[in-house]
């Protein structure tokens, strides 16, 4: 009868609380992680994670539990991604994050080298600064016809 009464002033019902249960060796894995890591992401993740299994809401964790306050819904994707992976869901994936704007590989370009102006017509390739001995000497041999 309460719910009914809650639900007909428009108030939402209680949110269940979600409960992490590790094994033991993902208990040690987190705890490795959260010790030892070379990552502060991943010494985050762990840390927030235990603290979940420990039993601490993930709302209560996210935003008073950490170094700095988190979205809980960051944390609750921690959560998903550990309960879906185990601890490779925690890792950043390859290509994630913002793509920067310019690349300084070769590879990235396509080319080992590129010039800002375009070629010529007739030009093959970057023309050098300083011409080479024939090319002076057709010059001369134009200008004295």
């Amino acid at each position: 009868m309460l719910r009914e009464w809650a639900s007909t002033l428009g108030e939402k019902p209680m949110p269940t609380i979600r409960r992490l249960v590790l094994t033991e060796e993902q208990h040690q894995q987190l705890i490795r992680l959260r010790d030892a890591s070379s990552k502060p992401y991943l010494r985050e993740r762990a840390s927030a994670l235990l603290k979940i299994a420990a039993g601490v809401p993930t709302a209560q964790v996210a935003r008073q539990a950490l170094l700095r306050p988190r979205q809980p819904d960051t944390v609750y994707r921690w959560l998903n991604a550990f309960q879906a992976q185990g601890v490779e869901g925690l890792k950043v994936k390859p290509g994630a994050g913002r793509k920067s704007a310019y690349s300084f590989s070769p590879s990235a370009t396509g080319s080992t080298k590129r010039s800002r102006r375009p070629a010529l017509p007739g030009q093959t390739g970057p023309t050098s600064v300083q011409p080479t001995a024939s090319q002076v000497d057709t010059v001369v041999d134009q200008v004295s016809v």
